[in-house]
C-alpha cells in the first residue's frame, strides 16, 4: 500500500515554485513543477480562470507573451469570439443538440430526400 501511495503523491517545493505577477495582479505568471515553460493565468469577466503555456523558459519573454496573452484574450471576449478553438466533433455535437431541441420545441424541420432515380 505505501508503494502505492508513494507513486501516487507528488510533493511540491515551495522553494522551486516561482510566481510573478503582471499587470497590477490582474495576471499572474507561474512555473508548475513537472513543467519547464512558464504559464499565465487570469480571470475572464465571467470569473472563471483562464491558463495558458506562454511557450517560453525564458521570465522575460514570457512577461511579453503573457501579456500579449492577456490583451488577446481580453479582446476577444470583448468581441463575443471564442477565446479557443473548437475540434470538429465539439462543433457537431452542439449543432446536433440545437437540431433536437428545434424538433422539440416544434422549430424544426425532417427533411426527407426524394428517391433517386436510377433509370
Amino acid at each position: 500500500m505505501s508503494s502505492l501511495q508513494q507513486l501516487f503523491t507528488t510533493q511540491f517545493d515551495a522553494n522551486t515554485i516561482k510566481q510573478v505577477k503582471l499587470m497590477d495582479g490582474k495576471a499572474l505568471l507561474y512555473k508548475r513543477p513537472q513543467s519547464v515553460q512558464w504559464q499565465v493565468r487570469f480571470k475572464l469577466a465571467n470569473n472563471k480562470w483562464h491558463s495558458t503555456t506562454t511557450n517560453t523558459t525564458d521570465i522575460e519573454q514570457a512577461k511579453i507573451n503573457a501579456i500579449a496573452i492577456y490583451e488577446t484574450v481580453k479582446i476577444k471576449t470583448d468581441a463575443g469570439l471564442a477565446i479557443t478553438t473548437k475540434i470538429f466533433k465539439q462543433i457537431a455535437l452542439d449543432e446536433i443538440a440545437n437540431m433536437s431541441r428545434a424538433l422539440d420545441n416544434n422549430i424544426g424541420r425532417r427533411v426527407i430526400p426524394p428517391p433517386l432515380n436510377l433509370t
